[in-house]
């Protein structure tokens, strides 16, 4: 399998102090990474370097030529008082394209749209206003979004934070699919997920702790360092 990321010796500061030092990994294509670690350990600083929305002060990041990414941040603000409906936020997942091409939205986007919405169980939401929405659907919303770019490598910072067990199980099937044919980087503090599946994990606590499968890992410092923080 080739690489779709690389990064070499990675170096991030915010005012001086070092929230990220010697960060050193590769991805492959397919690949589905879990990044776990303490709250302030780095792991949205890691992504949003992987993104580009943070630069590095030392180090390299280099990613595939073609790399499509798609997104989901911890954190999205929507005014749920403003009229916009779930067809509209997960065809804004097409911009990305729209603008490589300098074309507007087109036939082809709104049916990749209608497409992902049947494919995750949502098109009875299609025309629901997104403040109308519960936690999870929301949230399924946003993945909807992320997939509709038809990225290669498909980022999530915590998607399943506050979410009742049900609506976790969904969008880890969700990833799961996904999965079979593309790469994930899975932030989570979802300790009982990633010991139950065959995926890689990395500890993250300012620098990489350990890499390698959560089941052959002493438990006891996964959780000493995983345990119950958020990103």
């Amino acid at each position: 399998m080739d690489n779709i990321l690389e990064l070499k010796d990675v170096y991030v500061q915010y005012n001086g102090n070092h929230v990220l030092e010697e960060i050193s990994l590769t991805l492959e294509d397919g690949e589905f990474l879990s990044i776990i670690g303490p709250n302030g350990g780095g792991k949205t600083t890691l992504i949003k370097a992987i993104l580009g929305l943070v630069k590095p002060c030392g180090g390299q990041i280099r990613l595939r030529d073609d790399l499509i990414i798609g997104y989901v941040p911890q954190h999205t603000k929507f005014d749920r008082q403003f009229p916009i409906h779930v067809f509209d936020v997960v065809l804004t997942g097409r911009l990305g394209n729209r603008l490589r091409l300098f074309k507007r939205y087109g036939e082809e986007d709104r049916q990749k749209v209608t497409e992902i919405l049947k494919a995750m169980g949502l098109s009875h939401l299609a025309k629901r206003q997104i403040g109308m929405l519960s936690g999870g659907q929301l949230q399924k919303v946003l993945i909807a979004r992320a997939l509709v770019a038809q990225p290669d490598l498909l980022i999530l910072d915590e998607p399943t934070a506050n979410l009742d067990s049900e609506n976790r199980r969904d969008i880890y099937d969700i990833l799961h699919r996904f999965n079979e044919k593309k790469a994930v980087i899975l932030v989570t503090h979802d300790l009982e997920y990633i010991e139950d599946n065959k995926r890689q994990v990395v500890l993250l606590n300012r620098k990489i702790i350990y890499r390698g499968d959560a089941k052959t890992r002493e438990k006891t410092q996964i959780h000493d360092h995983g345990g119950t923080h958020h990103a």
